[in-house]
This record gives C-alpha cells, sequence and structure tokens, in this order.
C-alpha cells in the first residue's frame, strides 16, 4: 500500500485533474490497481515534461526523442542497436525517432567504420547546443518527483521500480 501512496503524491495530482482517470481511494478496503497508478503517474510525468519541453523552445520533438538525445549525450557516437537497447526501445521505434531527428537537424547518421552492416548516429552541433537544457529540463522532472518524497521513501521507491521494470523486461524476452 505505500508504494501506492507514494505513486499518487508524485502525480500531484487533485480529484477531477484528469476526468478519464477515476480516483482510487488509498484508504479504501476495495484492491487497488498498481497498474493504474503507474500508468497516471506516468502521464502525469509525461504531460509536466511536454510542458517543460514547450517552455524550452523544443515544440518540434517530444519526450522519445528527448530519449534518444539523452542517450547520445551520455554515449557519444552510438549505432542503432544500441540506441534501442539503451533507450528501451525497439529497433523499429528509434529509426523512426532517429529519421525525424536528423530531418530537424539534430542528429546526423554515417557509416560505421568497423561494422559496415550498421551505422552510427551522432549529434550535430544544434544536437548538442541543446544539451544543457535537456539536462536542466530532466532535473526540473527529478527535483519535482523528489520533492514529494523523503529520502527513505526515494530509496524504497527506487529499489521497487527497478525490480518492477527488471520483473516486466524479463517477461518480455
Amino acid at each position: 500500500m505505500a508504494i501506492l501512496r507514494y505513486l499518487t503524491k508524485l502525480t500531484g495530482l487533485q480529484a477531477g485533474d484528469e476526468p478519464e482517470v477515476h480516483e482510487i481511494p488509498l484508504e479504501s478496503s476495495e484492491p487497488t490497481n498498481v497498474g493504474q497508478l503507474t500508468a497516471r503517474l506516468s502521464r502525469a510525468l509525461k504531460a509536466r515534461l511536454t510542458e517543460a519541453m514547450k517552455q524550452e523552445g523544443f515544440d518540434d520533438i517530444d519526450s522519445a526523442h528527448g530519449d534518444i538525445l539523452n542517450v547520445l549525450y551520455r554515449q557519444g557516437s552510438t549505432s542503432m542497436t544500441d540506441l534501442a537497447r539503451r533507450s528501451h526501445r525497439t529497433k523499429a521505434t528509434v529509426t523512426v525517432l532517429v529519421k525525424k531527428l536528423e530531418s530537424l537537424g539534430y542528429v546526423l547518421r554515417c557509416a560505421n567504420t568497423l561494422d559496415g552492416r550498421s551505422c552510427l548516429v551522432d549529434l550535430t552541433d544544434k544536437g548538442n547546443a541543446c544539451r544543457q537544457k535537456f539536462e536542466a529540463i530532466s532535473k526540473r522532472m527529478d527535483q519535482a518527483v523528489r520533492g514529494a518524497l523523503s529520502v527513505d521513501e526515494i530509496e524504497t521507491l527506487e529499489d521497487l521500480m527497478r525490480k518492477i521494470s527488471a520483473q516486466l523486461e524479463k517477461a518480455e524476452h
């Protein structure tokens, strides 16, 4: 039950903020659905992230593109396969995201000299110039989440989220 309270606290939503989602009374004797609360949290975080990106002038891309850029900021020039693995997306999805980023001038694809069958994705000057803005957005998002919880609650939440993610990812394979 504690994780459900954490997830509800994290969303920062009040009753009626999202009419398509029914409030789940946490003190109720009715069973709660972790999947619904996780989806609610995901929608709330995505909405905040989208708004933060628009405020920073990123009207042409969305959070999924930001995930690709963040991998490139951390890893540098990266293969499409590695981008898919590190962003937890399929290769087909990454291909679509990279094509859009390339058409907007954030990244470029070039031949992989070590493996002629693949290409590498790298940041352009425009993509590199956005790094500080993306890092500031990420920091604000993290602070918003952490601000709702104590240090112990954050540690517990992170542990539980890693455990759930590992279990779900294991089930996919």
